[in-house]
């Protein structure tokens, strides 16, 4: 799977961007049972906000198939993409979910 992004900054940027969506894709089954496993009850991954859901996947898929990732920046940025682009609120969620995912 190729990306082309005509914003991209640089090269290692565009090859970074590239690798997580294509590793969320291929990746999706075993990335939606680990965020369906952290949620509550009354939620389920039909009633997350696609946004959000974007979200969760691709920060997921760095927690668990990106082990140089640092667990905390995943988080941050997941945290502040989901502020500028989620509904509001959704960056509580976000953190809630990712922070029970690492630390499995």
């Amino acid at each position: 799977m190729s990306f082309t992004w005509p914003e991209a900054k640089d090269e290692e940027a565009e090859a970074f961007a590239g690798l997580v969506i294509s590793g969320t894709v291929e990746h999706m089954e075993e990335i939606d049972a680990k965020i369906a496993a952290h949620l509550s009850a009354s939620w389920t991954m039909e009633r997350v906000n696609k946004v959000t859901l974007a979200i969760l996947r691709m920060s997921v898929y760095e927690l668990m198939f990106q082990p140089a990732a640092d667990r905390k920046i995943v988080i941050d940025e997941a945290v502040e993409i989901a502020k500028k682009y989620g509904e509001d609120g959704s960056f509580k969620f976000i953190n809630a979910v990712l922070d029970n995912v690492s630390k499995e």
